[in-house]
């Protein structure tokens, strides 16, 4: 499997629940409205949490892994404890929670975006750090020097 390929099922399922986070205020007068968005919700958004390692070892080595992961999840619960702040912000200067909650999916949707640029310039980075450095022939001879091949 391409490394690419991990990352279309993150973007994909994030972007679809940022979607429809989005068009829950419309569908939030009827009962069914409900019903759809937390079964859409709820199928989509445990993706991220699956795929977390296999697109962390994209950006970051196997030794600095678990830093990477917690380095995430701390990013999530600083996002936890600071969302419903702006939300409640957003609510008490509108008056109403659509506004919150399409707020929310235009964050998810950025999130997405965000997702797929930085995998773009990780392939970037990535061929500039894959170049093969030759040292110069001076430093050659210096290195092969110290050795006595022929003696």
């Amino acid at each position: 499997m391409n490394k690419k390929d991990d990352i279309i099922p993150f973007t994909s399922t994030i972007g679809i629940v940022g979607i429809i986070t989005i068009v829950y205020p419309f569908l939030a007068p009827f009962y069914y409205g409900h019903v759809i968005f937390v079964v859409v919700f709820g199928f989509f958004v445990g993706n991220c949490y699956v795929v977390t390692s296999s697109i962390t070892l994209q950006f970051v080595d196997i030794n600095n892994m678990a830093t990477a992961i917690g380095m995430q999840f701390l990013f999530f619960g600083i996002g936890a404890v600071l969302g419903p702040i702006l939300a409640g912000v957003v609510v008490d200067a509108g008056g109403s929670y659509d506004l919150s909650v399409i707020s929310a999916g235009i964050c998810i949707i950025l999130a997405t975006v965000v997702g797929v640029m930085s995998t773009c310039f990780k392939n970037r980075t990535k061929r500039i750090m894959d170049i093969e450095v030759i040292p110069p022939k001076e430093e050659l001879n210096d290195m092969n020097s110290g050795c006595d091949t022929h003696g």
